[in-house]
């Protein structure tokens, strides 16, 4: 989705679609645990146990839902075949101006993976990312753990 986003939106506009995928990603932890205890109360249609009920009707839904989006949702606004090529040709624009040729104009090659790595702000953007998500899981994962061990 990242990929996604960058591919049809300005720097500058791309920071508040990835703040909104982020908090939906919060969003989406906190109903899924409501959906998750719905789908275990099915324990024992079918002879399956409420767990597998949970693997499998969220896996399934994941699987279709992948499928249709690989083949609906296209990479590069050129490839987009319901814009208007006046569309398409204002988009690329856009985003020339902005970013210069998008990755559909030239092929990536072992010396920009190599710029890449070079790139400090990778990097710290990396440990950024780690210190908010190590925490975040370790909270979420032990939580009930800790409260337990407290509780009287």
């Amino acid at each position: 989705s990242f990929y996604l986003i960058g591919m049809w939106y300005k720097r500058s506009e791309a920071q508040r679609r990835y703040s909104f995928f982020f908090g939906s990603t919060s969003l989406a932890g906190a109903f899924g645990g409501l959906l998750a205890s719905a789908i275990g109360k099915m324990s024992g249609m079918r002879g399956y146990s409420g767990w597998r009920w949970i693997f499998i009707l969220e896996g399934v839904l994941t699987c279709v839902v992948a499928f249709l989006f690989f083949f609906m949702i296209p990479d590069f606004p050129e490839n987009a075949k319901w814009l208007s090529e006046d569309e398409r040709s204002y988009v690329k624009a856009r985003l020339h101006k902005d970013q210069g040729r998008n990755a559909a104009e030239r092929a990536i090659s072992f010396r920009d993976v190599v710029n890449v790595f070079k790139d400090y702000k990778i990097f710290v953007g990396g440990f950024m990312y780690f210190g908010l998500i190590v925490p975040a899981y370790g909270y979420a994962f032990f939580a009930p753990g800790i409260i337990q061990r407290w509780s009287p």
